[in-house]
């Protein structure tokens, strides 16, 4: 019930290149782009509630002498699908192009990123930012000895970026559904063609050549000397899973030109379906012949004219037909007379782990005669045939597309007369999508956001975390300036200096996949240097999770495996004697009931450990809640999917539970510990937002103000929407203690921490795209003046998709000053102490961290 309440209150471009230097890079400037008094809080202990805002004025002059800008960020990657390596550079050496959520270029010796290019900016905001991804790259030769890049994306455009900088060379639309493309030799040169697509293009200049003489929609497209010269074998899988057997569009297939004309086409038959195709040239002749697998069907040949060689049945696993699904379908002359062998790679589809199918790779001759063929295990998911090591061998990537299955790399030895047949397999925890030959190395790139290089024997030589999703950031203290430290969505920790270059990174102990949970600085050692510690939970059969805590160096200390599943995570002096213990709030295992909070000392030692609720999510707070000058414990629960109520509660320092308030009408979605109380957001059973304050003591209820949801802006008639607050901030202005929110229909909030009062509630949204997708309030932190620039808070949008978003900068008297704009959404916001006594932001994005702050123009 209180699951499916949530989400019914739940809230609802950068273009061009960044130049990095190792894993960091430096920023750009953001583009340019007040409330009335609220009313009187309810009185202690009544729940009463507080005033609402004013109406929001307009940005003042405030900002007159300011800038608000990107000072440096960090970005990550995310999952590999497309890897070409070439010299892009021209300076006589080859560089790893990558296809993740945006392309990059990354030096051959595995050192870093070289380059990466954002996407174009467009008003969808779901569009142009960390939710596209590359489909496909390619080398397309420059005229100078080095190469540019071809890329088409999940936009449905192509580009082609100059290799030595990531700037744009061309950008075009294209038309095709999932576009993948295959570059072949044209008249016009380099020609690719985007599968499922009706258009040739030339690849130095973007221009459209010719169309598909033929109607199809091409699903496998090869590169192909069908014709007698370099040209194109599509195949069009038709409609059988869509009209049945006989009733659908028939798969068919063609072969075109390098120009664009037929030399073949014909239709299949009813009802068949072609799951994988190759080219082949069986007599040596110099023209193509054309193989085609069909779902429980013979494998089929075509010469150069279109006329049926011979078909073999391929049953490899069983008699029945359908349980053989083809692939692959590679070609290699094996033994030097000049022809060419078909190499076939086929998994068993009735397989009970398909991520550890059995598969069967076979060879045959010109014949359709078997010449070998050997059985391994793994998903495959790409092939290709090269001379490397000084032998052919046939490369294959494996692992299902699924986080935490395993995967890896397979070398097959080709020659006819080989003994082993296996020259080596590499192993990871994770599925390799791709891979790419450069000299005398493999790259591999994969779903875990990793680059991995090895040599021919299999050896790993070098490999590079390229970030993932974030899932947690951190200030660590380092002399007179803030580093930041960093956690994702495979279980790995990094550390940003402060200009945002990655020092290192680490991956936690939790087996095939984990999420790290939570980052934070600490001290072990009276006086002594901050450490790193974070938290994260397994997510396969590895345990439930891990604290481990490391030095500024990236060092390992220490590692404690978890009872249960870490659900948040919090460090803090709780006893005054200098140094950290840590505070773990342990979730479900087996036989556990109720979210337990622990409490771990210096060496990982649990000093005691109190049960708190039933939960799935939930927040830890220190501070001193009984405005005694004594720290405590604020542990706020949410149920997730289970039927239990959202919680608050105090902890003694000692562990043990001073009161726990089952929330009825109240769902709080943050709490923070201030002096004498605590204080918290979330929305009410009536959808409204709010911001309330209970006592530290006894949990009674001081006061409530009410966030009321916003008028509908494109149906003033319609439903309003909520003012659900996802996020606050509390802190101490001139003596004053001040609560900054905001909401999930975009308006920032300022409060006055005793009583409630609201000050001013500013919309944060200039430009408000409702009809383009709505964003939310995000994270809210409060900057302290210095000689040089006022006080102010920064905000930063969030949302409950993956678009594109703003950080805002507020005075506080609610002026809107500057935007930057983020091509992610924010989850979180940390002030970082920088070493000439200013302060930055950093906010932590979908995929990746941008610093920003105020500065007086130059």
């Amino acid at each position: 019930m209180v699951f499916l309440l949530l989400g019914a209150i739940a809230c609802g471009e950068e273009s061009g290149r960044r130049v990095v230097d190792g894993q960091g890079g430096s920023g750009g400037a953001g583009g340019s782009d007040a409330g009335g008094e609220g009313g009187e809080g309810g009185s202690a202990g009544g729940g009463g509630e507080g005033g609402a805002g004013g109406t929001a004025g307009t940005p003042g002059s405030s900002w007159d002498g300011y800038v608000f800008d990107r000072q440096w960020r960090h970005q990550g990657f995310a999952e590999v699908g497309a890897l070409v390596v070439a010299d892009f550079l021209g300076d006589g050496t080859t560089q790893v192009a990558v296809g993740g959520r945006r392309p990059l270029l990354f030096s051959g010796d595995g050192s870093g990123v070289i380059w990466f290019a954002d996407w174009a900016a467009t008003d969808n905001l779901l569009l142009g930012g960390d939710n596209d991804w590359v489909y496909d790259l390619a080398a397309v030769p420059a005229g100078d000895g080095r190469a540019n890049l071809l890329v088409a994306s999940s936009m449905g455009d192509a580009t082609l970026f100059d290799g030595r900088d990531g700037q744009v060379i061309w950008r075009i639309p294209i038309e095709a559904k999932f576009p993948f493309f295959t570059v072949f030799d044209s008249a016009a040169g380099p020609t690719f063609f985007p599968h499922f697509g009706d258009a040739a293009f030339a690849a130095e200049t973007g221009e459209e050549l010719w169309r598909l003489p033929v109607q199809m929609v091409p699903t496998f497209v090869h590169r192909s000397s069908c014709s007698g010269s370099d040209g194109l074998l599509l195949v069009d899988e038709g409609d059988a899973w869509v009209g049945g057997p006989g009733q659908g569009r028939p798969g068919s297939v063609a072969c075109l030109t390098g120009n664009g004309g037929a030399a073949f086409s014909f239709a299949l038959g009813a009802g068949e379906q072609p799951i994988a195709a190759g080219r082949v040239d069986l007599d040596g002749s110099g023209i193509d012949d054309t193989v085609v697998a069909t779902w429980g069907r013979p494998l089929r040949v075509w010469d150069g004219q279109g006329e049926l060689r011979w078909q073999r049945d391929v049953k490899l696993f069983g008699n029945d037909p359908t349980r053989t699904l083809v692939t692959q379908i590679l070609a290699r002359d094996l033994d030097g007379d000049g022809k060419e062998e078909i190499l076939v790679v086929a998994r068993d589809a009735w397989a009970a782990d398909i991520a550890r199918s059995p598969t069967i790779v076979l060879a045959l001759d010109a014949n359709g005669t078997e010449r070998w063929r050997l059985g391994t295990v793994g998903y495959v998911t790409h092939a290709e045939v090269a001379e490397w090591g000084g032998e052919p061998l046939l490369l294959l990537s494996t692992g299902y597309p699924d986080l935490g299955t395993p995967g890896g790399a397979i070398a097959v030895r080709l020659a006819n007369d080989a003994t082993d047949r296996v020259r080596f397999r590499f192993d990871t925890w994770a599925q390799i999508r791709t891979f790419a030959v450069g000299g005398d190395t493999l790259v591999l790139g994969g779903d875990d956001g990793m680059l991995r290089a090895i040599d021919d024997a299999g050896a790993l030589r070098w490999e590079n975390d390229l970030g993932s999703f974030f899932t947690a950031s951190g200030a660590i203290p380092i002399g007179a300036e803030d580093w930041l430290a960093t956690g994702d969505y495979q279980g790995s920790l990094a550390l940003l200096d402060a200009t945002g270059t990655r020092r290192w990174f680490r991956r936690l102990e939790v087996g095939r996949w984990g999420i790290v949970v939570e980052v934070a600085a600490a001290h072990v050692e009276r006086d002594g240097a901050a450490k790193i510690v974070a938290a994260a939970r397994a997510m396969r059969s590895d345990g439930e999770g891990v604290i481990e805590r490391f030095s500024l160096d990236g060092i390992r200390e220490a590692t404690l495996p978890l009872i249960g599943e870490p659900v948040a995570m919090a460090v803090a002096d709780l006893d005054g004697d200098g140094v950290d213990e840590v505070l773990v709030l342990e979730g479900r295992r087996a036989g556990q009931t109720s979210c337990t909070l622990r409490c771990y000392g210096q060496r990982f030692d649990q000093a005691w450990a109190t049960a708190i609720a039933p939960c799935q999510y939930g927040e830890i707070s220190v501070g001193e809640v009984d405005g005694a000058g004594k720290v405590a414990i604020v542990v706020r629960t949410e149920p997730g999917l289970i039927d239990y109520p959202n919680t608050l509660s105090v902890v003694n320092p000692d562990g043990v539970r001073r009161w726990l308030v089952p929330e009825e009408t109240e769902l709080s979605l943050w709490a923070r510990a201030v002096p004498g109380g605590l204080v918290f957001g979330g929305a009410t059973t009536e959808r409204n937002g709010f911001v309330a304050r209970r006592d530290g003591l006894t949990g009674a209820m001081q006061w409530k103000s009410l966030l009321p949801p916003k008028p509908n802006p494109v149906d003033p008639d319609g439903e309003s929407l909520p003012g659900a607050s996802w996020f606050g901030h509390v802190f101490q202005e001139e003596g004053v203690l001040r609560i900054a929110a905001t909401t999930c229909n975009n308006e920032a909030v300022l409060l006055d921490g005793a009583t409630g009062d609201i000050a001013w509630s500013v919309d944060t949204e200039v430009e408000p795209h409702w009809h383009l997708h709505r964003r939310n309030g995000g994270p809210i932190v409060f900057v302290p003046g210095s000689d040089s620039v006022p006080p102010h808070l920064v905000t930063a949008q969030s949302a409950d998709s993956r678009r594109r978003a703003d950080a805002v900068v507020l005075l506080m008297d609610g002026t809107l000053g500057e935007r930057v704009p983020m091509p992610g959404e924010a989850w979180r916001a940390v002030p970082l102490r920088r070493s000439d006594g200013s302060t930055a932001v950093a906010v932590q994005v979908l995929l990746g961290v941008h610093a920003v702050g105020v500065r007086p123009v130059e």
